[in-house]
């Protein structure tokens, strides 16, 4: 039984040590209990009621059908940002029918954020916090969301585990980063939900293989700490984390615990009850089978492994395995494994270890497009974009005429663009209460961003309008 549960709104990494390290761990998990569990049916009810396959997201229940980036350039997506690579990226992605992006921001923290003498973040160049937006406002163009992973477990390979083992550097990182970026971007329909890390337990003292480690409580806090301050910052989003394997996200007799349940990350916050994921996410490679025991999502699905919330499938390789699941078979068994997303890995083959690309993860998208359309399908039509420009959103719209809209108020400046930034003529025409923009020519089927300013007659705040920037979608 599948029961909705709603939810308001490497180059430098390889299978190698970490992964070896692990699969060494989990032979003390050898796979007997986990056997019998599955041959008995032993699925308590509890856990059957909790079951999740769905994410609520601006009010529609969704399938995550999407892909790894995870960069196009190491740590430097936000600084060397290329709008070429991403608009086909999602464009792609809309094509085969998939709805979301897992992509990578500071990695290991070379480039962004930058630091003080005691190696404490001091915030990020402007222009990166720019060129976030215009990822988002072109994911949103295409029907597609992003979901910005903050950390890699390398940002212990590059002298950066401070900002989880020093609270004042994790606080630092909150205040001049995280919160602003938060804000700034609260609400946008070309985001999903934050990544705080991309797989922690290889910093771990005891399962890592970084050359710096982390305590489990000291991994904790730091998740416990950026969950609640997303939250705070934006009460809507959704926040989630990367982990390896079920092996540290779950309760099951055959992992080591959720290590991000919300009862550790509140604790471990201080008793701070916005300390808490809105989703949980594991990973899969053909190192978490084998031997009697498995970690493999599709050997037991969803329900057998405990959990209270919606669970996401954050990579598995895109060329599939060999001998256990090609890449159409991942992708539709999980969905009929009770999950509520997957994302494979990648869409640029840049990973040593070669697990596949964009070619071979292709048709398993495809696959779950056709299984569950009406799941995957995101709504952005006429949809806010906040953050650029302050004040109170509005939407247009639209008249008989294709390049022509209406705006509620009365404004001097109406400025339409394309999503990549090319200005459109056009003329504005001042109605009662109302301010109209005519196209000078046609305007070709797309997504288009409108800035309003300069708000004529009386003050802009009397009217109920104040100056903003948002969508207009312009239909085939």
């Amino acid at each position: 039984m599948i029961v909705h549960y709603r939810i308001s709104s490497d180059l430098r990494r390889t299978a190698g040590p970490g992964h070896k390290t692990a699969r060494r761990g989990l032979s003390a998990y050898l796979g007997a209990g986990l056997a019998v569990c599955l041959l008995a049916g032993l699925l308590p009810a509890r856990l059957e009621a909790a079951a999740a396959n769905r994410i609520s997201i601006r009010g529609k229940d969704l399938f995550l059908n999407g892909i790894n980036m995870a960069w196009n350039h190491w740590g430097e997506d936000l600084t060397r940002y290329d709008s070429a690579v991403f608009g086909d990226m999602f464009r792609n992605i809309a094509a085969a029918g998939g709805n979301s992006v897992r992509w990578w921001m500071h990695c290991d923290g070379q480039a962004t954020p930058s630091y003080d003498a005691q190696g404490r973040p001091t915030g990020m160049p402007e222009a990166a916090f720019d060129n976030l937006g215009r990822m988002l406002d072109l994911a949103a163009s295409h029907g597609v969301m992003v979901m910005p992973v903050l950390w890699s477990f390398d940002m212990a390979k590059n002298n950066r585990a401070n900002i989880i083992t020093d609270t004042a550097a994790t606080h630092s990182y909150i205040r001049t980063v995280l919160d602003p970026m938060v804000r700034r971007y609260r609400g946008h329909p070309g985001l999903l939900a934050w990544e705080i890390c991309n797989e922690p337990e290889w910093m771990l003292d005891d399962d890592g293989s970084t050359i710096q480690r982390v305590t489990k409580a000291q991994l904790q806090r730091f998740h416990g700490l950026l969950a609640a301050a997303i939250h705070r910052a934006d009460p809507g989003a959704l926040v989630t984390t990367g982990s390896a394997s079920f092996k540290w996200n779950s309760p099951s007799p055959a992992a080591k615990g959720n290590y991000y349940s919300d009862q550790a990350l509140q604790a471990a916050a201080g008793g701070d009850p916005l300390a808490r994921l809105d989703f949980y996410q594991v990973h899969y490679y053909s190192w978490m089978r084998g031997g009697g025991w498995s970690y493999s999502p599709w050997d037991a699905g969803y329900a057998y492994w405990g959990l209270d919330k919606p669970v996401v499938i954050g990579e598995l390789p895109a060329k599939g395995e060999a001998g256990y699941l090609d890449p159409v078979q991942m992708h539709v068994g999980s969905v009929d494994s009770g999950y509520a997303g997957v994302m494979s890995w990648a869409y640029l083959d840049n990973r040593s270890d070669k697990e596949g690309a964009w070619a071979e993860a292709r048709p398993g998208i495809a696959a779950v497009h056709a299984r569950i359309p009406d799941a995957i399908r995101v709504p952005v039509s006429g949809t806010a974009i906040p953050g650029r420009v302050p004040g109170r959103l509005l939407r247009a719209r639209r008249l008989a005429n294709p390049a022509a809209f209406a705006l509620p108020g009365i404004w001097g400046n109406v400025e339409v663009s394309s999503i990549g930034g090319a200005r459109l003529a056009g003329r504005v025409e001042r109605g009662i209460g109302e301010t109209v923009w005519m196209g000078a020519g046609s305007v070709p089927p797309g997504t288009y961003v409108i800035r309003v300013g300069g708000a004529v007659g009386a003050p802009a705040g009397r009217r109920g309008t104040a100056p903003g920037s948002f969508l207009w979608v312009v239909p085939e």
